[in-house]
């Protein structure tokens, strides 16, 4: 077999970017490390960027088609940007979650780099080993998560985060390894039931069997909803009875299984889910987002053309990126953000019209969207940001 550097450099990137990161460092926190993280994470993510720009500098970079959305990102990167310069200028608080200049730092790692990247334009063969790669990493993690937490998991905590302190070992955190298993449940499920042919079945439905362990493991409600919505947009845009009849029945069996297999397993996934409602009049501390989003909107109607902070006043951020891009930002970042969305509908739209082979990119973006709607900050949701530019590198007129 010849070695071919460019596979490899694709691989390695993809591995890294999306979900064997938190292999690494699931690793990294079991073996007792938890206060030295960076010593393994940094390294990672600099082998990530080194990768990138060693294979743009054998191959130069190729922009997609879509010429307009690299205008709009950069605006919007500058003007963020300009208003972490403002915080810095006029000085902060040393003791806040993350100071300004990391904040730089976390920006082009996991947003500029990744967005610049993934959306070069790409033939079939380097879809493949995208999605090769993010379903090898996951599945990775989902192995590492069950001999490293199996106990937990078996002993009835309703998420992983319920057993810190009762093991002498660091946990990873359970947004992670939620969404990552939502991830690999996601494209390998779309895989599946949207393309035609498709080879590696049995790969596939192992994927989505040992992805079960990271998402009950995290039991994020945002999660379910991260999972779900984007495979209702696709149905519902696509309209194939056939799909939806076949969809439908699965559903009918899987979904009270899986409901009953996270009671029995004590996974609070679903149960956290249902009990919405219930917290919400409560006034229960998982609601704490809402109190959240309420005190960021009074910052916003504070500067609303400008925007007041890139800190939240009820720290670390908002976890919502709607509502931060417009706080940090105000409308003026906001317009050129909002504009990339709306591009990026339409964008979805013409792959899952055109492009039966690549819809697990439409699933993989909204699934990153979906997310940075409940967690993670604009600096650092690499999926969102990965996700974009990959789904507009697809162009849905060439199979090639």
């Amino acid at each position: 077999m010849n070695f071919n550097i460019n596979k490899v450099l694709y691989f390695i990137i993809a591995f890294i970017t999306f979900i064997g990161f938190y292999s690494v460092l699931t690793l990294v926190l079991y073996s007792g490390y938890s206060d030295q993280t960076r010593l393994f994470t940094v390294p990672l993510r600099i082998i990530a960027l080194v990768c990138m720009l060693l294979y743009v500098l054998i191959n130069r970079f190729r922009p997609c088609n879509y010429i307009d959305v690299y205008y709009l990102y950069f605006t919007f990167i500058i003007i963020y940007t300009i208003n972490v310069l403002i915080e810095i200028l006029s000085g902060y608080d040393s003791f806040l979650f993350r100071p300004p200049i990391e904040i730089l730092l976390y920006l082009i790692v996991y947003s500029i780099f990744p967005f610049l990247f993934f959306s070069q334009e790409k033939k079939r063969k380097h879809y493949d080993i995208i999605f090769i790669s993010i379903i090898s990493s996951g599945v990775i993690l989902s192995i590492l998560s069950f001999l490293l937490y199996g106990e937990i998991l078996l002993a009835g905590y309703t998420r992983i985060s319920a057993a810190i302190g009762n093991y002498d070992f660091a946990l990873l955190s359970p947004l992670s390894l939620s969404y990552s298993g939502a991830l690999l449940i996601g494209i390998a499920t779309s895989k599946l039931l949207f393309t035609p042919n498709v080879k590696n079945k049995l790969l596939l439905y192992t994927s989505i069997v040992v992805g079960l362990i990271p998402f009950f493991l995290g039991a994020s409600r945002g999660s379910v909803l991260a999972l779900i919505i984007p495979f209702l947009f696709v149905l519902l845009i696509r309209r194939n009875k056939k799909e939806l009849i076949y969809t439908s029945i699965i559903s009918v069996f899987i979904i009270p299984f899986l409901i009953l297999l996270a009671e029995n397993l004590g996974s609070g996934v679903f149960a956290r889910l249902f009990a919405l409602q219930t917290d919400i009049e409560a006034g229960a501390s998982s609601t704490i987002r809402l109190v959240r989003w309420e005190l960021n909107v009074e910052q916003i109607l504070s500067a609303p053309i400008l925007g007041d902070s890139i800190y939240s006043v009820m720290p670390p951020y908002p976890h919502n990126v709607l509502i931060e891009v417009l706080m940090a930002t105000g409308i003026l970042g906001f317009i050129p953000y909002i504009t990339l969305i709306i591009i990026s509908i339409k964008k979805s739209l013409n792959i899952i019209k055109y492009r039966d082979d690549l819809i697990w990119i439409v699933i993989l973006y909204w699934l990153g969207f979906i997310e940075s709607m409940f967690s993670g900050a604009v600096y650092s949701v690499i999926l969102f940001w990965g996700g974009l530019g990959l789904l507009f590198s697809v162009n849905h007129r060439n199979i090639n």
